[in-house]
């Protein structure tokens, strides 16, 4: 009898996840509240401000402590680490450029050699390899740590230089522009355009296996045949100014200017994941294990876990139900009717898979959780989810 008042207990507050605030503020120790980027090495996470310079914390967010010579005032555009060497490209009028510390932070020098420009949107770092964007100049590389730089614009048009996101896989090397994407599969000696199927400004890209992801000014767009055609992807995304996108196995998170949003399929649906944000303006997102940051637009950094995004995930999707099992609770079978999918998966409260039966076109199936130990699980059939319990 206990057991089953805990089990009860238990689905009674999975029910009311939506009252828990998801998102935390971690703000301590700030002076400057609107982030344009948050790195993380290790246990350290550096966080870039407008106006406020660089911030880092090593206590996963609790605290954090100024970075930047003791100024509160710089600009910080991206920040990029490799190994013990930080990169900052720093749009000040005075002091604009790409800074190298090698002593986590502490002291930076500039990095501003061959470059014709001095204001650059972002970093990003390959091996050995330093490419950055320009805000009107195109793309630079350095091979030796920044203290060299070489323009990589060979293919470009004038009005494309305007760089926001870089991406590399393997070879290849995707850029988002103004005008769209280009890639490079040299390296940046040549680039070609690939926006067949996307117009529209290009803010981040991220690659997932074969699949490429472009947040733009349009909402989310999605390559499989690198980047030769795009497909938009924006069921259940109610902002299309796509800021920032992080992915944590088959969890896709999004910053957009209304808040974050999550798909678990790749793309073809999202769900806000907003609960606790006081500002749903997102300029950058960061994981690190099961931790997710989230730099915002005024209100400095908030942190969730993701195990607990899943969860409300899955619980969400609740809502739309029209099949039947039975009985529940349950301590041995599950009997269905009404499916109409092709297979029945069964998800923990954590959202890790546990059992999937296939029905080979049957809208009925019995299913076996004699071996589960006793808890809450989530039956899911296409889109559709029913919460079980095992006693």
């Amino acid at each position: 009898m206990d057991k089953i008042l805990i089990l009860f207990v238990v689905a009674f507050a999975l029910n009311n996840v939506y009252a828990i605030a998801q998102w935390h503020e971690c703000n301590k120790g700030l002076q400057a509240y609107e982030v344009n980027t948050i790195v993380i090495s290790d246990s350290n996470i550096f966080a870039g401000f407008q106006d406020g310079g660089i911030y880092v914390s090593t206590d996963k967010g609790n605290n954090w402590s100024i970075k930047t010579d003791g100024s509160h005032k710089t600009n910080i555009k991206s920040l990029a680490i490799n190994g013990n060497f930080i990169f900052a490209a720093i749009h000040d009028f005075d002091s604009a450029g790409i800074y190298l510390s090698t002593d986590n932070g502490n002291s930076w020098s500039l990095k501003n050699n061959g470059l014709k420009s001095r204001f650059f949107n972002i970093i990003t770092i390959n091996g050995n390899n330093i490419l950055i964007g320009g805000n009107g100049s195109g793309v630079f590389l350095s091979e030796d740590n920044g203290n060299s730089w070489s323009a990589k614009n060979n293919g470009f048009s004038s009005a494309s230089k305007v760089i926001y996101t870089i991406a590399i896989n393997g070879n290849n090397i995707f850029v988002g522009t103004i005008i769209g994407i280009y890639l490079s599969e040299d390296y940046g000696n040549s680039w070609k355009v690939k926006n067949n199927g996307l117009e529209a400004i290009v803010y981040s890209i991220a690659i997932k296996d074969n699949n490429i992801f472009a947040g733009t000014n349009d909402g989310i767009y999605l390559s499989a045949d690198n980047g030769n055609s795009w497909t938009k992807k924006n069921e259940g995304l109610k902002n299309s100014n796509v800021q920032t996108i992080a992915i944590n196995g088959n969890n896709i998170f999004v910053g957009t200017f209304d808040g974050i949003f999550l798909s678990t399929d790749n793309g073809n649906s999202w769900s806000p994941k907003n609960n606790g944000l006081i500002n749903t303006n997102i300029n950058s997102l960061a994981i690190s294990g099961n931790d997710i940051y989230a730099g915002t637009s005024g209100y400095g950094v908030f942190k969730a876990k993701i195990d607990e995004l899943l969860v409300t995930n899955v619980l969400e999707s609740t809502k739309e139900n029209n099949f039947t099992l039975y009985p529940n609770p349950t301590n041995d079978y599950v009997y269905l009717h009404g499916l109409d999918c092709i297979a029945v998966q069964i998800y923990s409260v954590t959202g890790m898979l546990i059992k999937e039966q296939k029905l080979n076109g049957a809208n009925g199936a019995t299913i076996d959780v004699s071996e589960f130990p006793s808890g809450v699980y989530f039956m899911r059939c296409g889109l559709r989810t029913q919460k079980i319990i095992k006693w």
